[in-house]
């Protein structure tokens, strides 16, 4: 199940949306009561249009292992956005660090854009800029609109509509476009200098 999950996420970051699905299906089949595998799993389902099964795996997977870690959330969460359902976001960020991810400070403001609290909004979405900097382009100012390219290329929404609500979120927060964001035909060649950091993957300090 271990092996299926992993081959769901690769195909999901290719924009194989349909393979992907098939894969994460047979892993939830032949195992669907491994904590962490859900965990791993319900952001993806959230990713792929499933924002309410998203929210069940998410919750099954933190009913199952009570004693789980941070990164459960930052996974989770997902489903909650894409859901719409915001004010529910905001009860598990006292639970997840802010470094746990370079785009989760980007999420948070988006959440607070929609929210109306611009003042929270724009306070991430700094802490987004400072972050991108250091972790991403490693000193050098970031390009008009690369911010928020790069954050639609490691969140592989697959429905334009949900691809646009995180899109204009984003805007309400104070990112720049360049016109080059906002579709699911994203540049998958474009390069930074540590591959492993396109994806969103956990900051280790």
């Amino acid at each position: 199940h271990i092996v299926h999950m992993v081959l769901g996420r690769i195909y999901l970051y290719r924009r194989q949306f349909d393979k992907a699905e098939m894969h994460f299906d047979k892993s939830l089949k032949l195992n669907p009561n491994d904590a962490d595998n859900l965990a791993l799993i319900c952001g993806s389902t959230a990713l792929l249009g499933k924002h309410d099964e998203g929210i069940e795996l998410f919750n099954k997977a933190r009913k199952l292992n009570p004693y789980h870690g941070s990164w459960y959330y930052i996974f989770g969460i997902m489903g909650y956005f894409l859901a719409k359902r915001f004010d529910e976001i905001l009860g598990f960020v006292k639970e997840i660090p802010l470094t746990i991810s370079v785009d989760f400070p980007a999420y948070l403001a988006a959440v607070y854009a929609y929210i109306g609290d611009k003042e929270k909004a724009a306070y991430y979405k700094h802490l987004f800029d400072k972050t991108f900097e250091e972790k991403i382009t490693y000193g050098r100012k970031a390009a008009p609109g690369e911010g928020l390219r790069w954050v639609l290329l490691v969140n592989p929404v697959k429905n334009d509509e949900d691809l646009e609500l995180f899109k204009k979120g984003l805007l309400k927060a104070g990112f720049t476009d360049s016109g080059e964001a906002g579709t699911n035909q994203v540049n998958l060649s474009e390069k930074y200098e540590e591959p492993v950091m396109i994806s969103p993957c956990f900051i280790l300090n």
